[in-house]
């Protein structure tokens, strides 16, 4: 099942990928003891600062903190994995 599939048979339920981060952040903000949350933004094609393709990325600088997801044909638990990852 795709990000996209989620969402749509999902609808009917009201329950969204969206929803499944919104459930899996208190966990992973309580796990790893984080003092705040950077900007998620979800995104069709994620580059690296290496120019690379890539699932997720975290970019920062002094006034900004995004993680940025690919989210295009890819399972919603393998976007909470790539989460995960860039939270940690």
């Amino acid at each position: 099942m795709r990000a996209k599939e989620f969402i749509i048979e999902n609808a009917e339920n009201k329950f969204t990928l969206a929803d499944a981060i919104e459930d899996f952040m208190p966990l992973a903000i309580s796990f790893l003891e984080l003092p705040s949350i950077p900007e998620i933004k979800f995104s069709k094609d994620v580059v690296s600062k290496h120019d690379q393709p890539t699932f997720g990325c975290y970019h920062h600088s002094e006034k900004s903190k995004v993680i940025e997801l690919d989210v295009e044909e890819r399972n919603p638990n393998d976007i909470i994995r790539t989460l995960a990852h860039e939270l940690v």
